[in-house]
């Protein structure tokens, strides 16, 4: 038997499949904990840019969401959707959805004229699709 180790991108993603249960479970902080050391470890050896790091940093985005921590969601949220929109264009799927739940951050922050401009754009693009 071959001993993987924490740098192992097999253990990162058994480590990610743990806080996706955690998540599910609704143990925000037992989630975020993992989702942390995974965002970390991916952005390292996977790099910053590396679809699976921003899909890392989408999942402990929702983790802040669901603790209401809004403006740490808002932040990661913003990361998420320039590069998704760089990387895989303004009309991918994962682009309007990190667009969508940006939007709903802000909703959530009271922030309805931003809301509604980036819903408008989900609405035009998921129509266009």
């Amino acid at each position: 038997m071959r001993i993987q180790g924490a740098e192992h991108l097999d253990t990162i993603t058994t480590a990610n499949n743990l806080a996706r249960v955690y998540y599910e479970h609704g143990w925000w902080t037992e989630a975020e904990k993992l989702q942390l050391e995974v965002l970390e470890r991916r952005s390292r050896i996977q790099g910053a840019e590396h679809l699976d790091t921003i899909t890392a940093a989408h999942c402990l985005a929702k983790t802040y969401y669901e603790q209401r921590r809004l403006t740490e969601a808002e932040k990661l949220q913003l990361e998420v959707l320039e590069k998704r929109t760089r990387i895989q264009g303004a009309e991918h799927l994962d682009t309007i959805a990190a667009a969508r739940k940006l939007a709903g951050t802000y909703y959530q922050q009271g922030r309805w004229a931003e809301a509604e401009k980036l819903q408008l754009n989900v609405l035009k693009n998921r129509t266009r699709l």
